[in-house]
């Protein structure tokens, strides 16, 4: 999933009782920078389940 905004916009990644989200790196896809956040429920190697979030929006893990 691609999140994309303005600079300061704000996204809220909610965790549920089966794992937490964490920076898991950054990605340069079509030509714009996004940081990628990956679920702990899900095993490392699958990317699935990871959010790409545009540089620039802030990010709250809650």
């Amino acid at each position: 999933m691609r999140i994309l905004g303005a600079t300061g916009n704000e996204v809220n990644l909610i965790p549920d009782p089966s794992g937490t989200w964490s920076l898991a790196g950054q990605r340069a896809l079509d030509g714009m920078m996004f940081d990628v956040y990956h679920n702990s429920a899900l095993e490392s190697g699958n990317t699935l389940g990871d959010v790409l979030v545009q540089q620039g929006l802030h990010v709250n893990i809650v």
